[in-house]
């Protein structure tokens, strides 16, 4: 077990049983001060000032909107936390945060609503422990060279439910989310949207627009990656999962399941710079990714373009999923994609996953590969070795090189999909399958996980990508089942019966 499993689970249990005993703090104020005690007036950032080294430490956030009004004191560095007495709110101990719903306790760094942020919002150092639920986190920004926008977890431990981080910066790295440091971090049913990594009028790179993972411990199940960018040349516009040395040094791992991916950008937004990008909706590199019943889809990773000339051809890697494998010395590491469906992205190498390797190729399972076309195919593999492998049962909608010789493998198969993400059920948006859909029962047995995304048992053989298909007359049963209680809510209407 991690070393900080221990903590993270107690802070849990102090969630579960918050009037079991637990140190509670109650929160009664919006007004962000620090005058050394939570008493009667007690805000947020005092609230975690006072807090004692008590694993059960419970903080209750009642709804609102907690501005962060004292500006960032001087600091050694862009990423140094500070003593919490000002801008970002410092978590050196163990605590749960209990929010009233994300919908309507907000926490926002910014002192107004037309101000920059005076800081990111959360850094959570190596002695800490956030279990955070039911609240929003934005207007978050760092420093010129600063990473984590909303959150910073260096070498802490943090689990996030129903939690949203939306709209914050960072300088270089994961405009919402930061993590380093051999930390854990676990997200469930969160979103991550609108967030932003690097600056065009800075000049500054980014990288993790969403998320960024380095060498560190990650689990994100059930939830929505959308709509964030890491700019100029850039690398994971939704997520980027990094190992940067070499064992005994602690891996990168990302584990993503149940989730969507969608609508992120990695590169240049004016299209005419040598910037280029990769992996607009998640990037591995050398660390170790399993994706699984999860959704990729909408997002681009943009191309360079030379002056004079236009495109730079091979540029803009891996639209959906982009992996590249420099270390190698460490089997375990690479990325794995079961059932999953990675669709309609865009990038000129690779518009859906894109493998650059002398080390472990890029791994499909029962994966669904549509959307690329003629100049701009659905795969693309380089570097010395074998960039991507079929561990069979995909399905791809052409012809590109993906390797799909496997058994169960449909190379250049319409794939019947409804072209739209939509609400088909479960805690995120998904990708339908059409009905007489190839890949429907075409899945290998032996890579089937026990439920689709939204939930959903599967059975045996399953489909390929990330959900199953209705079965045959559902649509049509619910609809009869819904226009007979319609009528039937009419009559009683008729009768003056209520119900």
């Amino acid at each position: 077990m991690h070393a900080l499993a221990i903590p993270l689970l107690a802070a849990a249990a102090a969630l579960s049983s918050a009037s079991a005993g637990a140190a509670v703090f109650t929160v009664s104020k919006t007004a962000d001060t620090a005058d050394g005690a939570c008493d009667d007036d007690c805000s947020l950032r005092e609230a975690l000032l006072a807090l004692p080294q008590d694993p059960t430490n419970v903080i209750q956030l009642p709804a609102g909107l907690y501005r962060l009004t004292i500006p960032r004191g001087a600091r050694p560095n862009d990423n140094a936390p500070g003593d919490g007495t000002n801008g970002n709110l410092v978590v050196g101990r163990v605590v749960a945060l209990v929010g009233a719903g994300r919908d309507v306790t907000v926490i926002d760094a910014r002192p107004a609503a037309d101000a920059p942020g005076v800081d990111r919002v959360f850094s959570i150092t190596n002695l800490g422990a956030l279990t955070i639920s039911g609240v929003t986190i934005t207007g978050g920004e760092t420093l010129p060279t600063g990473q984590g926008g909303g959150v910073l977890n260096l070498g802490g431990g943090l689990v996030m439910s129903d939690v949203d981080v939306v709209a914050n910066r960072a300088g270089t790295g994961g405009g919402g989310i930061a993590v380093g440091g051999d930390a854990v971090t676990e997200l469930t049913r969160c979103r991550i949207t609108d967030n932003v990594a690097g600056s065009v009028e800075a000049s500054r790179p980014g990288s993790g627009g969403g998320i960024q993972n380095i060498a560190s411990t990650m689990s994100i199940a059930d939830s929505t990656i959308a709509g964030n960018a890491a700019l100029l040349a850039s690398r994971g516009g939704g997520i980027q999962n990094l190992d940067v040395s070499a064992r005994p040094n602690p891996p990168a791992i990302l584990t993503i399941t149940g989730s969507t991916i969608a609508d992120n950008f990695a590169g240049d937004p004016r299209r005419n710079t040598l910037n280029e990008g990769s992996g607009g909706g998640i990037f591995n590199s050398s660390g170790r990714l399993l994706l699984e019943s999860s959704t990729v889809t909408g997002n681009e990773a943009a191309p360079a373009f030379v002056e004079g000339f236009g495109l730079l051809p091979g540029s803009g890697r891996g639209g959906g999923v982009g992996h590249q494998m420099l270390l190698g010395d460490d089997p375990d590491d690479g990325t794995t994609v079961v059932n999953s469906t990675i669709a309609y992205n865009t990038a000129h190498t690779g518009s859906q996953v894109y493998g650059f390797t002398t080390f472990e190729p890029l791994q499909l399972a029962n994966a669904l590969l549509a959307g690329g076309a003629g100049a701009t195919p659905n795969c693309a593999s380089e570097g010395g070795g074998v960039g991507i492998e079929s561990l069979g049962g995909n399905l791809g909608s052409d012809a590109s090189p993906c390797f799909f010789d496997a058994a169960g493998d449909q190379p250049n198969t319409a794939p019947g999909l409804d072209p739209a993400l939509a609400d088909n059920g479960g805690p995120t948006q998904t990708i339908a399958l059409l009905e007489g859909s190839a890949a429907i029962g075409a899945g290998l047995p032996a890579h089937c996980p026990e439920r689709d995304q939204r939930g959903s048992l599967r059975p045996s053989p399953c489909a390929v990508g990330a959900i199953e298909a209705p079965e045959p007359g559902a649509l049509a049963a619910g609809a009869i089942a819904l226009a007979a209680l319609r009528a039937r809510r009419f009559w009683r209407a008729r009768r003056g019966d209520p119900r």
